[in-house]
């Protein structure tokens, strides 16, 4: 599907010299400056309007805005062809920023006025009064210049080429017939389609439940939705394949060769007649809004026979809920092998072009897996030499700017979101490629820049806060499927923007933000979020002089120092986001004070020591970040007068002087590190538990150095019963202390007693806690909205409290806990309805080295767990049976377990990770396991019992032999075998006359790595294709009987100069870096010379 504003787009290329996206403002600015006018309808009903004189400006500045709207939406409705438009739309657009600014100046200006009121007439209050008309003045007269520039703009407004274009034109629609693809790949879509049937067979107590696929943008969602329809063709009277469009005016249907699309209200009547009393499975494909479904299908659809059933595609995962669906499967992204396949088949490659393997499994990487981009990169490369410089060119070069399918594809999407969801989007681009977004992080800079506006609900009995909103958006993201999870078996922190959907945004945003070095900026673009992501000090200092006006300066890991920071606090006053973090500074001069408009400061893991008095200037910081900043000795007295601040963090610093109080930070809700100091002391290392009580609002609280105060009485006074907005708590003990306070256990146990949280909490950490027993209130059920739970560092306690009666608890992590030998049904419990743990999601134990058994969970407990982890638990030398009745465990991971032999039926497990198991002798009857990776396991000797075994990771690093478990008498049928292991090792298995050729042959693909990670050969079954390094081959030719200089005939061992196929530790095994090919005849001859030279270099050696 082509879009079809694309002529008008590349006119429009050609006309500006570079890449200008489709509807470039689509309804920000629109909604941008809504907002804008809330404000300063705000700002004009408020009481320093009319002490600054200003209010008549400022309904002035308000009215005009509110007259443009119309001319905005017209604007922004328009594909920008025309430098006129969008240079307009930038000025609006920089004016709309300037009266934010102004909103800011005056909101200070009141603060300051209420703090500092003179009391008597004197020279000091004076000269203060003369100040203040000074800055009144200053800011009237500012308001209406801006309001001058507003009209000057609006008259403008006639001269500009204005066609809108409808929201039908837009939002293209495709219709998709339920046909099946000829290139459909990977074993999970046959897995999953297999699993989905028997999902719809069985029974359920609803009338005709829903089921749906969801999944992010081109990851195959109707691929998979085709295969259920045609693999359930015997299961049903009748099958529909149903797409509504978008606008919700027109109904398709396809049914056994039936095909009908018209106005939705002609095709219900028809619907009706395939449905009633008819056992049927109706696939809805591209769903976008519930409202497809609620009051139209859903009525025609309640007509079938008992066991008709509804499938959906969908994008969004919040969609298919509002719906009702009773299961949702997330399709997974292709793998590595499977999406080489599918490249170099929509290539048109031949299969033997080895040498072009390594440069298309890093374009299948830059496509993250998506089979709708691999596909159009690799009809792309139809016409692009199969040489491997050419290729290189493609995969350095967008594919969004490739692909007009990619790109119409993602911004279907991007147009589904609201104008602030939008805004949040792009502003994600700003990280680097490949890097990771924590949660906190991005939601906090959303926030300072805006983007946020919570939303006054009368129906709610309490509003929701800035930071709530935030993470609605962030968790709106990742269900759209625009964010992925950084890590889906573990517990999600953060996520990754993939990079299509990079690319896209920046594209889109590339009028205001900016990522790299600031020294390519042109001198007319004038960006207002520059995120720096490379160049040198002095170049970053250069191209920050060329700049004026930036909101948003991220310069997190750059090569940034104390002078080029000092130019920064000189001249980009104006800032709202600064993030100074991994930077070589160490001193923040007084000049801070200047950045008056900054609402997110930090200086996480960076050198420096002081922080200057004048941070109280900050009136408008709401988040500041301290970190790991581990030579900051003291924080200045000013701190306690950051009125507006929501968030301090300074954990991991080496605070021993704090001066300041939190008396004054109403404001506060999230606090970390906060340093705990016996009551009454006279030092200032630290705060009494007393300093929490007038913290009303925190949601986010760790507490350092528990241990100092030893009285009761003392901890009650934090009041932390009493936050009942408190979700996170940390409660630490210093190490350092412990051993000299261990006559105080019983005090410690008092302390933690009073330290008991609000039930409203929602994750709990508890670190080196040296009482004889955990705090009552762990085992109470009160605390029903707990979710994450971690102990670490508990080792005095002699057994866990009853946690399986906590009903909504996801995460539990034991670390480091010197219990008794046995966990036994203590820690299970008395659950109310019989389940212990029936949300248990990932369970993680650790360092437990007394371990020797488990028992006590009972089947049908846990019926939740899908990843467990065992590290360091030495003396456990059986795994619980009860991991037997967990149906929903898919991965496991067991790391030095030094006395374990056995690991056996399990029958759901899909993963496996073993490493440095000392005893480890048999792995048995896993009979849905497909992924096995075994790492230093030396007397492993048997693998039985893995009929769905499909990729092998083993790594022997130093053996010259191959494990024995990988070669069993019936040999594994894999898709993959990674082989690690020293060159004796490998030169046994790389050829076909090779000792252990008998063990590899059977896999579809094999890759060999020397213990360096150096690539060392590869093997393709289908065309019994070898591809070697030099080193590899050099080896051979030395290990043949004699030298003798090869004749140049055609071979099917493909040839790799070593220095270039060193695999990047970063990247995935099996990806190795980019090579330069040559002709065979002559490589041949240089490979003879290496062989001899390695020849006589061993021959000396060995003299010596």
């Amino acid at each position: 599907m082509e879009i079809a504003e694309e002529p008008l787009l590349l006119a429009a290329l050609r006309n500006a010299g570079r890449a200008v996206p489709i509807l470039r403002f689509q309804t920000i600015l629109a909604g941008y400056t809504k907002d804008v006018v809330r404000s300063l309808g705000e700002l004009a009903a408020n009481e320093i309007a009319k002490v600054l004189c200003v209010k008549n400006e400022i309904n002035k500045l308000k009215r005009k805005f509110e007259t443009m709207s119309a001319i905005i939406r017209d604007a922004e409705q328009t594909v920008v062809q025309y430098e006129t438009t969008r240079d307009w739309l930038k000025q609006l657009r920089g004016i709309a920023y300037e009266a934010e600014n102004i909103i800011d100046r005056c909101r200070i200006e009141q603060e300051r006025l209420q703090m500092f009121q003179p009391q008597e007439c004197n020279p000091s209050s004076l000269f203060k009064c003369c100040r203040d008309v000074a800055v009144d003045y200053i800011i009237a007269n500012d308001i209406h210049e801006l309001n001058q520039e507003l009209e000057s703009i609006r008259s403008e407004s006639t001269l500009l080429h204005l066609n809108p274009v409808a929201e039908d034109q837009i939002r293209l629609d495709l219709d998709v017939a339920p046909h099946l693809e000829p290139d459909i790949v990977g074993r999970e879509v046959e897995n999953d389609s297999d699993n989905l049937i028997q999902l719809l067979t069985r029974d359920y107590n609803t009338t005709c439940p829903l089921f749906a696929i969801i999944g992010t943008i081109g990851v195959g969602k109707t691929t998979l939705a085709r295969k259920v329809y045609h693999k359930a063709a015997a299961m049903f009277d009748t099958r529909l394949w149903v797409h509504v469009s978008k606008d919700l005016q027109h109904l398709t249907m396809w049914s056994d060769g039936m095909f009908s699309k018209a106005e939705i209200a002609e095709q219900q009547a028809l619907l009706l007649s395939y449905l009633r009393d008819k056992k049927f499975l109706l696939v809805i494909d591209d769903v976008w809004g519930e409202n497809v479904w609620d009051g139209r299908l859903e009525i025609q659809a309640q007509h079938g026979a008992p066991g008709s059933r509804v499938l959906v595609t969908t994008r969004d995962e919040r969609v298919a809920r509002r719906m009702g669906a009773i299961h949702l499967h997330r399709v997974k992204m292709l793998n590595e092998d499977d999406g080489w396949w599918l490249l170099r088949t929509r290539a048109f490659l031949d299969e033997s072009a080895g040498n072009m393997q390594d440069m298309g499994r890093r374009i299948v990487q830059k496509c993250n897996g998506l089979p709708m981009a691999i596909r159009r990169i690799g009809c792309h490369l139809r016409d692009v030499d199969p040489k491997e410089d050419e290729w290189g060119r493609v995969y350095s070069s967008d594919f969004c700017g490739i692909s007009a399918r990619i790109r119409s594809t993602i911004n279907m999407s991007y147009l589904e979101l609201p104008y602030y969801l939008k805004r949040c989007f792009l502003y994600c681009a700003l990280y680097p490629e490949g890097s990771v977004i924590e949660r906190q992080c991005i939601t906090r800079q959303w926030i300072a820049e805006g983007f946020i506006v919570t939303q006054t609900n009368s129906t709610q009995r309490h509003s929701a806060t800035v930071e709530e909103e935030a993470e609605r958006c962030y968790d709106e993201l990742l269900g759209r499927s625009l964010l992925l999870p950084e890590n889906e078996a573990c517990d999600v922190v953060g996520s990754k923007m993939p990079h299509l959907f990079r690319s896209f945004a920046l594209l889109q945003s590339q009028d205001e933000n900016f990522t790299g070095n600031p020294q390519d900026i042109g001198d007319v673009f004038k960006p207002c979020r520059l995120s720096v992501a490379n160049g040198g000090v002095e170049s970053i200092r250069n191209g920050l002089k060329k700049l004026r006006n930036l909101r948003t300066l991220l310069l997190s890991g750059s090569t940034l120092n104390d002078r080029a920071l000092s130019d920064i606090f000189l001249k980009f006053t104006h800032l709202r986001v600064l993030d100074l973090g991994n930077t070589q500074i160490d001193c923040v001069t007084a000049s801070l004070g200047r950045m008056a408009h900054l609402r997110y400061l930090s200086f996480a893991n960076t050198q420096i020591r002081e922080i200057p008095g004048t941070i109280e200037n900050l009136r408008m910081l709401h988040f500041l970040i301290l970190r790991n900043c581990f030579r900051l000795n003291s924080l200045p007295e000013s701190v306690g007068r950051l009125k507006n601040l929501r968030s301090l963090d300074m954990s991991g610093a080496g605070l021993n002087i704090v001066s300041f109080k939190f008396s004054q930070m109403r404001e506060l809700n999230c606090l970390q590190g906060f340093l705990v100091s016996p009551s009454g002391a006279q030092h200032k290392s630290g705060w009494p538990f007393q300093e929490l009580s007038s913290l009303s609002k925190l949601t986010s609280l760790q507490m350092l150095r528990i241990e100092r105060e030893l009285n009761a009485e003392g901890a009650k006074q934090s009041a932390l019963r009493e936050k009942r907005h408190l979700k996170e708590l940390e409660l630490c003990c210093s190490i350092d202390e412990q051993t000299t306070l261990m006559g105080r256990a019983e005090n410690i146990k008092d302390v933690f007693e009073e330290l008991a949280p609000a039930p409203s909490v929602v994750s709990i950490k508890m670190a080196n806690y040296y009482g004889h027993e955990f705090p009552s209130w762990l085992s109470f059920p009160g605390l029903s909205a707990l979710q994450r739970l971690t102990i670490d560092g508990c080792s005095h306690c002699s057994q866990l409290p009853s946690l399986g009666q906590m009903s909504n608890l996801k995460y539990l992590a034991i670390i480091d806990s010197n219990l008794s030998a046995t966990i036994g049904p203590e820690l299970r419990g008395k659950p109310d309805n019989g389940v212990a743990f029936p949300k248990l999601e990932q369970l993680l134990i650790s360092e437990m080295s007394n371990l020797k058994s488990w028992s006590g969970i009972e089947e049908g407990d846990m019926p939740s767990l899908v990843d467990f982890r065992l590290e360091r638990c030495p003396k456990l030398d059986s795994l619980p049976r009860w991991l037997e009745h967990c149906t929903a465990l898919r991965s496991l991971r067991i790391d030095h377990a030094d006395s374990l032999k056995t690991i056996e039926n399990l029958p759901s497990l899909r993963e496996l990770e073993v490493h440095r198991n000392k005893k480890l002798k048999r792995i048995l009857n896993l009979e849905s396991l497909e992924d096995l990776k075994v790492v230093h396991c030396l007397v492993l000797k048997v693998v039985h019992g893995v009929p769905s075994l499909r990729a092998v990771h083993s790594d022997d690093r130093n053996s010259t032999e191959l494990p024995q478990w990988l070669q069993p008498q019936q040999p594994f049928v894999l898709k993959r075998l990674d082989i690690i292991g020293t060159e004796e090792l490998l030169d046994k298995c790389s050829s076909a006359s090779s000792t252990y050729w008998s063990a590899i042959q059977h896999a579809d693909h094999v890759f060999a790595y020397l213990p360096d990670d150096t690539f060392y050969f590869s093997y393709t079954k289908s065309n019994s294709n070898f591809h070697r390094s030099a080193r590899s081959l050099a080896r051979s030719l030395y290990n043949s009987q004699s030298f003798v200089m090869p004749s140049i005939t055609p071979s099917n061992d493909v040839i790799v100069p070593e220095e270039n196929i060193r695999r990047n530790k970063r990247i995935e095994i099996g990806r190795s870096r980019s090579q330069s090919w040559v002709r065979t005849e002559l490589f041949a001859v240089l490979l003879f010379v290496a062989a001899h030279l390695f020849f006589l270099s061993t021959t000396h050696a060995s003299s010596h």
